[in-house]
């Protein structure tokens, strides 16, 4: 979560890949794993009405697709897109600490492919069922969270964050399933634009902590960014998220404009 209260338009690419553990059979046997590609596009608005109170608003797609020829057919491809809007409040600010709260409610609609699912159907009931290839997926979340920035030095800052996040989705044939997660953040940047760049260090790591059996994750980021101009933030970074059952590593370039 981002602590500042500012009008910005940014917008995020990335590249990843996305591994999956298909778990095990009937008799313990280790089903491996499937590796799907993918490509995630955002752009992100921002708005400050006062000082104090600003507006957010967030736009994105994504499509991810089996990468060799097990994962196509047992994965098969996936894509998905949607918004995110909601407040943000400084609750408390210094010239070198600010405290916010954010909230965000999200709507995000996509479709999952499953040329194994079905190739099974037909050869069990004889006929073509379109509904068992395509899936229809929808989620609506709310996060409401803190977050802070604190610069204790002008070379050195300091963001964290933390959120409860709260998800329901929606698959054609399925009971909705709903999902709970405290998201922890921590991000270090060191910029060295007085000393021989105008070039920032960040890294950043993450942890989503789930309510009931979903699984613990973990993420961690390391970025270089241009510092050169105060209101751009222009960079690439690399970054990886690991779970029990899934592991996604990717590439990501930003730009970003505060006004």
């Amino acid at each position: 979560e981002f602590a500042l209260v500012t009008t910005s338009f940014g917008a995020l690419t990335a590249f990843g890949m996305q591994t999956v553990s298909l778990g095990t059979d009937n008799v313990g046997n280790d089903l491996g794993t499937v590796d799907l590609a993918a490509f995630d596009e955002q752009f992100q608005v921002g708005i400050r009405i006062t000082e104090a109170f600003g507006i957010r608003a967030d736009l994105a797609g994504s499509v991810g697709v089996g990468a060799d020829d097990k994962s196509a057919l047992i994965a098969g491809a996936n894509f998905a897109g949607g918004f995110g809007l909601g407040p943000v409040v400084r609750i408390f600010g210094t010239d070198d600490f600010m405290l916010s709260a954010t909230l965000r409610g999200g709507f995000l609609t996509g479709a999952i492919i499953s040329p194994l699912a079905f190739g099974n159907a037909i050869l069990e009931t004889g006929r073509i069922n379109r509904g068992t290839l395509l899936t229809n997926v929808s989620q609506w979340s709310v996060a409401p969270a803190l977050a802070l920035a604190y610069a204790p030095m002008e070379a050195v800052g300091l963001q964290a964050s933390a959120r409860l996040n709260v998800e329901a989705t929606d698959a054609e044939g399925q009971d909705t399933d709903v999902s709970t997660s405290v998201d922890l953040g921590a991000t270090l940047t060191i910029d060295a634009v007085d000393l021989f760049a105008p070039v920032a260090l960040l890294v950043s790591y993450a942890a989503a902590v789930p309510f009931g059996d979903d699984e613990l994750q973990h993420g961690i980021e390391v970025g270089l960014f241009y510092s050169g101009l105060q209101h751009l933030n222009l960079g690439a970074a690399v970054a990886s998220t690991i779970g029990a059952e899934e592991s996604i590593f990717y590439a990501q370039l930003r730009l970003a404009h505060y006004w």
